[in-house]
């Protein structure tokens, strides 16, 4: 035979959260029908303020591209940029041929006289 507990307990913890569970809910519906009509209003307000923003942005975008400084500056990084690189380009060119092709040409400059020839002739056809 089971033993029955002498009291019952009240479970006043677990309607606690029953009732905090459904007061919550009913308060974020009741907000959302309040508030609702405020975003209509809203959007109207905000729709106009975007047409006047995107006016002032573009208007100062043809002023920028329209100035002497903005064009001659570019111009001026646009040639600093393809001189680095030319000058990067025929370095990378010269170390390439260094490590590679001149120390091909060192190896055969030690040969003998005779051998140096047969191996030009052989790379040459």
């Amino acid at each position: 035979m089971a033993i029955k507990p002498l009291e019952k307990k009240k479970n006043i913890g677990t309607i606690f959260k029953i009732v905090f569970l459904i007061t919550l809910i009913g308060t974020g519906l009741l907000m959302d029908r309040v508030f609702a009509n405020k975003k209509k209003d809203l959007s109207k307000v905000l729709g106009k303020s975007q047409k006047l923003k995107q006016e002032v942005e573009q208007k100062l975008v043809d002023k920028v591209q329209n100035n002497d400084i903005v064009t001659e500056s570019l111009k001026a990084s646009t040639s600093f940029i393809s001189n680095i690189t030319a000058q990067a380009a025929s370095t990378a060119g010269d170390i390439i041929y260094q490590n590679s092709i001149g120390k091909l040409v060192e190896q055969i400059d030690k040969l003998p006289k005779d051998q140096q020839d047969r191996v030009r002739e052989q790379i040459c056809h």
